[in-house]
């Protein structure tokens, strides 16, 4: 007997859920935030605060739930409204093919296995570069990139965790984008990775005191 089945999510549900899992909450003080949020429309949001990954149209609930993507629980509550912190203010902005992907994501695999605590982008008229800084030593990188474009003259320069930007460059890859816009608003503002089509994580800076 042939039996017929009606898939409720997209094929590309569960490579999400799997780059959800990277950036839910470890930590058991806000438990909804070990949580990915399904909201009604079809996205999925997880958020530990510090980053957060949304992909679009992924999922077929008709109602909202919020789903530990280790456990597979259930629940119902409170969630934060990440939709309000992604900024629309004059930007920097450049883009990655794949191939420019690839090259990021060996470079930041680099500065884990280093321990960086932190990496500083500075922005030029015509191009940007990377400083990274090790005991007794830092050095300048100027990592491939396209179409950049300078906006914002109060952004001359963010820092980041490199362990934040390795999940969010590697979460792109796995859903296979062809490319990822960098938006960036301020030295103190969150900024944007976004493949134009159905997924965008964004990263909190970081507070630098020399």
């Amino acid at each position: 007997m042939t039996q017929k089945i009606e898939r409720i999510h997209t094929e590309k549900y569960a490579t999400a859920i799997s780059v959800a899992k990277k950036f839910v909450a470890k930590s058991e003080m806000r438990p909804s935030l070990q949580m990915v949020q399904h909201r009604s429309g079809g996205d999925i949001v997880a958020t530990d605060s510090h980053s957060m990954f949304l992909a679009k149209g992924v999922h077929g609930f008709k109602e909202e739930y919020l789903v530990n993507p280790n456990t597979l629980e259930f629940a119902v509550g409170d969630f934060p409204d990440t939709y309000k912190i992604i900024p629309a203010d004059k930007e920097h902005t450049f883009m990655l093919n794949q191939t420019q992907l690839a090259a990021w994501i060996h470079f930041h695999k680099s500065f884990k296995q280093l321990k960086l605590k932190y990496v500083t982008v500075f922005f030029e008229r015509e191009s940007m570069k990377i400083e990274i800084k090790i005991p007794d030593n830092h050095a300048t990188l100027q990592l491939p990139l396209s179409e950049y474009n300078q906006q914002n003259a109060n952004c001359e320069k963010i820092s980041y965790d490199p362990e934040y930007m390795l999940e969010s460059l590697q979460g792109m890859q796995k859903l296979g984008s062809e490319t990822v816009k960098f938006k960036f608003y301020g030295q103190m503002q969150p900024f944007v990775l976004d493949n134009g089509n159905d997924a965008l994580c964004l990263i909190l800076p970081m507070r630098i005191y020399n």
